[in-house]
């Protein structure tokens, strides 16, 4: 398949019309588009920035060169599918988000959310559900942490 550059790729996703496992080189910023779903198997060379879009799932296949901005994401649908990270084993999917930070999940068990972690949910726990963390952030990830331990996955 042939690597699109991010204006191309973007035409392309913005009109409905991209390919199954598209790959762009460098970041693609989708940030504020009207965009409602994006490719299966979409590689993204570079960060990939889906705030403020009506995104409601990550797409099957998904990988990503750099970081995966959410911030302002609120259609998203939680706990997402897991997603790559270029040059990683580790497959990653996003638990919840407060419009500012993510927290996000490795298949090895990790909980990161910005620079906070990597921490087992034990540690997670610790960190999110103290009495003195009242804010809504900490409710948020804290109810996403027991949620995923309530099923048992």
């Amino acid at each position: 398949m042939a690597k699109y550059t991010a204006e191309k790729a973007l035409r392309l996703i913005i009109a409905g019309k991209a390919p199954t496992g598209m790959e762009v080189g460098g970041y693609l910023d989708l940030s504020g588009t009207a965009i409602t779903a994006l490719p299966d198997g979409l590689t993204v060379g570079g960060s990939l920035y889906l705030s403020g879009t009506a995104i409601t799932a990550l797409p099957d296949g998904l990988t990503v060169g750099g970081y995966l901005y959410l911030s302002g994401e609120t259609n998203l649908k939680f706990p997402t599918v897991w997603y790559g990270l270029t040059g990683e084993a580790t497959r990653w999917r996003a638990l919840a988000s407060d419009g500012e930070y993510t927290l996000s999940e490795s298949d090895t068990g990790q909980l990161v959310a910005g620079c906070r972690g990597p921490w087992t949910r034990a540690q997670a726990l610790a960190h999110w559900d103290r009495k003195t963390r009242t804010d809504e952030r900490a409710k948020l990830f804290v109810a996403a942490i027991k949620a995923l331990n309530e099923k048992g996955e």
